[in-house]
């Protein structure tokens, strides 16, 4: 009975659909599939292997996902797109550039998503017919869905002079069945293998190739060829041996091996010794030979004069020149040193004396004795000894530490 109310999507007429009347104070319209018996039946779908995707509003709206490389669904994709035309040639008659709008949203390489309205009366069941609730909806299950195209909405929209109209289909679930989840322990995977490559001959051509041994084709037409010659030689030793002697296959006859013997070559071991001396002899005069010519030219090589050790004492005394004349230039520098520091103390030590006369004599004395200036002087030459005595060792000080260093 279920059957006779699903619409037959192989086939679209335009002749099966009714229709309200239509009208511009009108916004929703009922459609109708009039090869149903039962009148104001409208238009029935199913689809199976559909996935929950998502819902909105509290499960007010549900979206499934459909897999569009199927035949049913590209059947029922094709159906409503005719639907869809000929609706659109009966609504521009009433209203002016009418476009519909499809209930699905397509994508290239992903699963069309067909989006339904809900209400209190649908009916949610398992595979054995038990009562869900929403929430219950889950993606790793598949669902068989039963639903109608409740009606259709035109929309009225103005862009600045033109107004134009969008035909909306609102899709009602009627009913969601959960199908059966698979129950991979039931199953057997060789059998499902076996069935598979039995079926395709590709894999049956796959599986003998891989069972055989692989094998080139230069490698075939060796092998080929050898076994060829093995056997004629094999069969010529074997009718050889059974013309000859006649005898058993695991006996040696002894007149075969005498003739044998006879062929073969004799050699001379004293002859060959000789030989083999004379050449190790011819070998070591030349080893001999080469050994003494390296010995000579290593003596010559020895025998070189050099003027290598001169060149290095020339090099050293110049050396020891150029360190003497800059010790030479550095005395100089700090004799001319020392004597402008002796004229500084003399200057100072004059000053000094003065200074010392000047506060020990009044103003009034002057000096006429000639023993005053005599003492005087000798003090003076006293001081500068003793300067003269501390620049020298500064200087000897100096050397030692340049020598040191």
């Amino acid at each position: 009975m279920l059957e006779e109310l699903i619409t037959d999507i192989n086939n679209f007429n335009e002749k099966q659909v009714d229709n309200d009347v239509i009208n511009e104070n009108k916004t929703y319209f009922s459609i109708y599939n009039n090869k149903i018996n039962q009148p104001f039946h409208k238009f029935w779908f199913t689809l199976s292997n559909c996935k929950y995707f998502t819902n909105y509003n509290d499960y007010s709206t549900i979206r499934f996902a459909l897999n569009n490389k199927s035949n049913s669904v590209q059947k029922f994709i094709d159906f409503i797109k005719k639907l869809s035309e000929y609706l659109k040639k009966l609504f521009e008659k009433t209203f002016d550039s009418v476009t519909v709008d499809l209930p699905w949203k397509e994508f290239n390489n992903y699963p069309f998503l067909l989006s339904f309205y809900t209400n209190n009366e649908i009916i949610f069941v398992d595979s054995n017919k038990n009562n869900l609730e929403f929430d219950k909806l889950d993606n790793t299950f598949s669902y068989s869905i039963l639903f109608e195209v409740k009606n259709l909405k035109i929309i009225k929209t103005q862009l600045d002079s033109e107004i134009m109209y969008t035909l909306k289909y609102n899709l009602s679930i009627l009913m969601i069945q959960q199908e059966p989840q698979l129950d991979l322990k039931s199953y057997l995977l060789n059998k499902i293998t076996s069935k598979h490559s039995d079926s395709n001959p590709d894999n049956l051509s796959q599986n003998s190739s891989f069972n055989s041994k692989p094998s080139l084709p230069f490698l075939s037409q060796l092998s080929s060829v050898n076994l060829k010659s093995d056997l004629e030689a094999r069969n010529e030793s074997n009718s050889q041996s059974k013309s000859i002697s006649g005898a058993p296959k695991g006996l040696i006859d002894l007149k075969e091996l005498l003739e044998v013997k006879s062929k073969l070559i004799k050699v001379n071991v004293e002859q060959d010794k000789n030989v083999t001396n004379s050449d190790d002899n011819k070998s070591g005069k030349s080893n001999t030979n080469l050994e003494n010519a390296l010995v000579e030219q290593k003596n010559q090589l020895k025998k070189v004069k050099t003027k290598e050790k001169t060149l290095f004492k020339q090099l050293k005394s110049k050396k020891k020149k150029s360190k003497n004349k800059e010790s030479d230039e550095k005395n100089e520098v700090m004799e001319i040193n020392t004597l402008d520091n002796n004229l500084e103390l003399d200057l100072e030590l004059e000053r000094e004396l003065e200074k010392e006369l000047k506060t020990s004599v009044p103003e009034s004395k002057i000096i006429k004795n000639k023993s005053d200036i005599e003492e005087f002087e000798k003090k003076k030459s006293k001081k500068n000894k003793k300067s003269k005595n501390k620049i020298n060792e500064d200087m000897d000080l100096e050397k030692e530490l340049e020598l040191l260093g």
